[in-house]
């Protein structure tokens, strides 16, 4: 989501950053846009010759250039303290990949407070800010890393069904491992994966730690989000009781006494999104449930 040359320009256009695209050839053209709005980047993937490679990080290291776009390289090991920005547009299904990623910009620097982190791959709302990241326990087996078969095995590809509904909202049903929604029953069919990304136009917008956690909801708020729920279930057909859980999962209560004199509201994007997220959340929790069944 988003322009990532034109949303660095308006946001840090000063700090030094390491930048994760997809593919290579998005990473390359990165790298060539950056250098003509005047960023100076260099690009490296599994490919750059080993000397070119060495001459390349030790530039970037000595600050000789200001930006680093990267492809499998720089995920893991870099220390580069004294950069302050990560550019993320590459879609991940692991946790791991967007804590490590996120890492290479919250080394400790002298003169350094911060990090900006230009989340373009919606991995924020996957998996939640990196710094609230909890490793899993050294005795169990999430988290580390399966190849070959096994990879493939265990991975399914969760999507959101997307399809618009009678009311004009889509429908956000969760699907793993088919194409087929089980809520609406749509059939989805998939174009190639293309060899390049895709820039969907939007304006990233600044969440902070310090207002994602002391932002504190208003009663009216509060009713209107649960307003909104009962208007999403209502729209799906699922029953009132729907949306009381679904009230008290994002705020961690029970609906007030004004509950019985709520009326259905047309969710907003803020709302829907909240369910999307949890869909997906869901869907991956009961996929891993099923990998540590067949395991045990």
């Amino acid at each position: 989501m988003g322009d990532a040359v034109e949303n660095f320009a308006r946001v840090c256009p000063e700090r030094r950053f390491v930048a994760f695209p997809p593919d290579i050839k998005t990473s390359v053209a990165l790298r060539d846009r950056m250098n003509a709005a005047g960023f100076s980047c260099i690009h490296i993937d599994g490919g750059t010759p080993k000397e070119e490679r060495r001459e390349l990080m030790r530039e970037f290291r000595a600050g000789e250039v200001q930006g680093l776009t990267s492809v499998n390289i720089a995920i893991e090991g870099l220390d580069v303290p004294d950069v302050s920005a990560v550019v993320f547009m590459r879609p991940t299904k692991s946790e791991r990949i967007w804590v490590q990623a996120a890492g290479r910009g919250l080394r400790s620097s002298e003169g350094k407070s911060d990090c900006v982190i230009l989340d373009h791959a919606g991995t924020l709302m996957q998996f939640g800010p990196a710094e609230d990241f909890v490793p899993p326990a050294l005795h169990s087996n999430e988290g580390k890393k399966t190849t070959g078969k096994d990879a493939k095995k265990r991975e399914k590809k969760i999507i959101i069904c997307e399809r618009e509904l009678e009311d004009g909202l889509p429908c956000g049903a969760a699907l793993i491992g088919t194409h087929i929604c089980p809520e609406c029953g749509h059939v989805h069919h998939f174009e190639a994966i293309p060899d390049h990304a895709v820039v969907i136009p939007g304006q990233l917008e600044e969440l902070t730690a310090e207002g994602r956690r002391q932002h504190a909801y208003q009663l009216e708020e509060k009713r209107r989000w649960y307003a909104e729920l009962l208007g999403y279930c209502a729209n799906r057909g699922k029953s009132p009781g729907q949306a009381f859980y679904l009230y008290q999962e994002k705020f961690g209560e029970k609906p007030g006494g004004w509950q019985k004199s709520s009326k259905p509201m047309q969710p907003s994007a803020e709302v829907l999104g909240f369910v999307k997220a949890r869909n997906i959340a869901y869907a991956r929790r009961m996929e891993a449930q099923k990998v540590k069944h067949a395991a045990d």
